[in-house]
């Protein structure tokens, strides 16, 4: 993140993922701001500059316009609380809210200079398809520019079938600008078409880990990498992850090479969700694929991943009326707290379903 600056000791414990339970935070299903829908979280950012927590809301403008929502931490005997302050619309290039189902923002970043950067997966569902897009935006929800895209992750249908291009609900989705300023990295959630097949049960994924730098003003295309995502790890056997579909929800950018990566996974026979966190680190050795138009077949090498916590770790330590990880989607470092330690949060997408809930849960990172 742009605004964090973490030192060497601090980045190291990062590494080392020394968590430990701070606090949970569960909204009623019929909570609302300003009498509109409230939920959809699917990016978390802590701006320090302002002490403000906002979260994107991924409702494609279907029950109520496209839209972020601001909330003020505190701290009460060392646990972390986040209130909720305020809903902004975001608005288009012409000033006006996003059509209903043309947008689907995903994660959140705040820029050095306050504006925002926000991931849209597109639409690939109905008759019109909408791209993927990284849109700048100011503080208050104005729409500013558009970053590049190369065309390779543009959808193309041939026959009725996608043929190369994004998966629909598998494009963009985190987004981070590392400590410097210097770089920005986003990905999909899975792999492209022309990448090969989605992590199954048997085998990985191969996904696009992109980096842009910086030109003062905005990001421009640098290089690109490929990170295995999964296998699907089976719980009991293969039956019980009949359906299971894996992704990569979230990320956060440590220094310029390094990579806090949240690889999330649901099976839906069981009900469960299960997240693991990795380092991934960027080597000189690593492959530069972003010249390749297809991975499948490549010989490349991929970004080196290494686990570093597994959160169930942690459910026992949730509130008994709720003691599961839900729809995962957004991750940040979050406030400091009295004893100098950081905290990490994560909140879950409840899908405005009336099976899932709003879930902040918070970490101290020792």
């Amino acid at each position: 993140m742009k605004s964090i600056l973490l030192s060497l000791l601090c980045i190291q414990s990062v590494f080392a993922l020394e968590l430990s339970f701070n606090n949970h935070i569960l909204f009623p299903q019929d909570f609302s701001i300003d009498a509109k829908a409230f939920g959809g979280l699917s990016g978390v950012r802590f701006n320090p500059k302002t002490n403000e927590v906002l979260a994107i809301s991924d409702d494609r403008s279907k029950l109520a316009p496209a839209r972020f929502y601001k909330f003020t931490p505190s701290i009460t005997d060392g646990k972390l609380n986040l209130s909720p302050k305020e809903m902004i619309l975001l608005k288009n290039n012409e000033g006006s809210n996003y059509k209903k189902y043309s947008i689907d923002f995903e994660d959140i970043e705040i820029l050095e200079n306050g504006n925002l950067l926000i991931t849209s997966e597109g639409s690939l569902r109905g008759k019109t398809i909408y791209p993927p897009r990284i849109i700048t935006f100011s503080s208050e929800g104005k729409y500013i520019n558009d970053l590049l895209i190369d065309e390779k992750f543009t959808p193309v249908r041939d026959n009725g079938y996608f043929v190369s291009g994004i998966r629909d609900n598998l494009a963009f989705e985190p987004i981070s600008v590392s400590p410097s300023n210097n770089f920005l990295f986003f990905s999909t959630e899975d792999s492209l078409v022309q990448d090969g097949d989605v992590a199954t049960l048997k085998a990985p994924s191969t996904i696009r880990i992109s980096k842009y730098k910086s030109t003062g003003t905005t990001f421009v295309p640098m290089t690109e990498y490929a990170y295995s995502l999964g296998p699907i790890e089976s719980l009991d056997s293969v039956i019980k992850a009949t359906g299971a579909q894996s992704g990569v929800p979230a990320i956060l950018a440590l220094d310029d090479d390094t990579l806090l990566v949240a690889e999330r996974t649901y099976y839906p026979l069981v009900d469960k969700t299960k997240v693991l966190l990795f380092k991934v680190s960027i080597a000189k050795s690593t492959t530069d694929v972003s010249p390749l138009k297809a991975l499948k077949g490549q010989k490349i090498t991929h970004l080196k991943k290494e686990l570093v916590s597994d959160l169930d770790l942690f459910i026992k330590d949730l509130n008994k009326d709720y003691q599961f990880l839900d729809n995962i989607e957004g991750m940040c470092f979050g406030p400091t707290l009295p004893n100098g330690n950081r905290t990490l949060i994560f909140v879950s997408d409840n899908n405005f379903s009336k099976y899932q809930r709003t879930h902040f849960v918070i970490f101290e990172v020792k």
